[in-house]
């Protein structure tokens, strides 16, 4: 370290003796220097002080009257200011020499972190800075530059996976203007709705030397924000009547989306992007139709926010598909029962018919006179798509 010389103290007049000279100069150290004095005057002795108390020399001028004697060099272990004159016999006194020795053996700390600890929505482009809590060693100071938390040892490293692995800066330098905060850039842009922590390693020291009395993580880490919206593209079938049932399906501009579904008349909901609160298909599989409901879908997909709702309306109709024996056919059994098929499943509770001859009446009937008297007939239970007609007696 540099001499300290006071500018106005480094030479003396004949017949002066020489000030005092501290060796090392005065400043912040982070350890007790040893604080050696010295003048160019051969044979001075040099009394010294610290506090309020101003050394004095005494008559003889080879000892103090106030202040201590200078014989080896000083263990500075705390704050103090210290004084020294320099004498010899035959000589006038020195000018005084003075100087503020700071002793500081407080580890710094980190203060904050740019993004904050548990900041959500920050930009995937942002820069991550680290403020202390005083002035740092630039040089101890390294940010990773591979996805390495070990190669090169750096001291404040970014991840996404507890360090198993570190998120690569531009640089292994980090800026700052003031050795308090200092910023650095990741490599290429954060991952959408990711969980980023930060970790400053014991490896980082003060102005002094003074490493950070323990390695520090980030509690909670900042989330990034969610990449664009999701578009449903294809919603199909379109809303409409139908003979039969549908198999409803839906799409996104993104891949790999999941759709959740309602047919209750509530929107669906994904509170967490990625995961629907309810029912769910993934993206291209199809949502059975199979009744005449309302269908709303909204696709999630993690990073992403949700897509807006789509709502589709289905109106299933069913239609009488055939008959046996079939329309126009002769020659038929009088013994024999006959069959309706349906487009789509019935219910059979839904049927009314004659259970014996006579006036037409129900949903379902069989007239050999246009529908001015049926037969009667028995249909089992069940709901099926196709059903058996028992008639009560031959035709």
């Amino acid at each position: 370290k540099a001499i300290y010389t006071p500018a106005s103290q480094a030479t003396s007049a004949a017949g002066t003796t020489a000030s005092p000279v501290f060796n090392p100069a005065p400043g912040t150290f982070g350890t007790a220097p040893n604080l050696q004095m010295t003048s160019a005057t051969v044979g001075a002795a040099i009394c010294y002080a610290t506090g309020a108390t101003t050394p004095v020399c005494d008559a003889p001028k080879t000892g103090c009257t106030t202040g201590t004697l200078y014989t080896a060099p000083i263990s500075v272990t705390v704050t103090a200011t210290y004084k020294a004159i320099a004498c010899k016999t035959g000589n006038s006194d020195s000018a005084q020499t003075s100087g503020l020795y700071t002793i500081d053996a407080t580890a710094p700390t980190v203060a904050s972190t740019t993004p904050a600890d548990s900041a959500t929505g920050i930009s995937t482009g942002s820069t991550i800075a680290v403020t202390f809590s005083e002035a740092m060693t630039p040089s101890t100071l390294k940010a990773a530059t591979t996805t390495s938390c070990l190669t090169d040892s750096p001291t404040i490293q970014v991840s996404t996976n507890n360090f198993a692995n570190c998120i690569p800066m531009t640089s292994a330098t980090l800026s700052t203007s003031d050795n308090i905060t200092f910023t650095m850039t990741p490599a290429s842009a954060l991952s959408t709705f990711t969980v980023y922590k930060i970790r400053v390693t014991t490896g980082a020291q003060d102005a002094v030397g003074n490493a950070i009395g323990a390695q520090y993580t980030s509690p909670n880490g900042f989330t990034t924000a969610l990449a664009g919206a999701l578009t449903i593209n294809s919603f199909t079938p379109a809303t409409g009547t139908y003979n039969t049932a549908q198999a409803a399906s839906a799409t996104t501009t993104e891949t790999g989306a999941t759709i959740c579904y309602t047919t209750d008349g509530n929107d669906p909901v994904a509170t967490t992007p990625g995961t629907c609160d309810a029912s769910f298909v993934n993206e291209g599989q199809t949502i059975a139709i199979g009744t005449s409901l309302t269908l709303k879908v909204l696709a999630t997909k993690a990073g992403h926010t949700n897509s807006a709702v789509a709502t589709r309306t289905y109106t299933i109709s069913p239609t009488v598909t055939g008959t046996s024996p079939a329309n126009g056919d002769t020659g038929v059994d009088p013994a024999g029962t006959i069959g309706i098929a349906f487009s789509k499943t019935m219910n059979r509770s839904s049927f009314s018919f004659n259970a014996a001859a006579g006036a037409c009446t129900g949903n379902i009937q069989v007239s050999a006179d246009n529908f001015t008297n049926c037969i009667g007939f028995t249909i089992p239970a069940g709901n099926a798509s196709t059903f058996v007609l028992t008639p009560a007696a031959t035709l």
